[in-house]
């Protein structure tokens, strides 16, 4: 009887593991995926950066046009500041919201 409640208690441990790694995977993955989605839109905001970073065409998440940054100049204007500001306070926002510290 013992033997059974060892073994079930050595089979609910490696279940437990199994979906934890599991859960680690998709949470690297999301972050991955986090990531690579903010380089590349606060790339797009400085079209000359991304160039120089080999980033020259942008697709908008918003409006899903293909943007040709090297057409581009940066927008150091008022309302170009402010939407860097819009873009990195929305990203700080996500990455705090889904992204788990763990």
């Amino acid at each position: 009887m013992q033997r059974k409640w060892f073994a079930l208690l050595i089979l609910s441990t490696c279940l437990v593991v199994t979906l934890s790694r599991a859960q680690d995977r998709q949470a690297n993955v999301k972050f991955a995926q986090m990531s690579e989605a903010f380089i590349h839109e606060t790339l797009a905001l400085s079209p000359s950066s991304a160039s120089q970073a080999g980033y020259h065409k942008h697709l908008d998440p918003r409006t899903g046009r293909t943007i040709a940054l090297d057409s581009l100049l940066d927008d150091v204007s008022p309302a170009g500041i402010a939407e860097q500001r819009r873009v990195y306070t929305e990203w700080k926002e996500r990455f705090h919201n889904d992204t788990p510290v763990a």
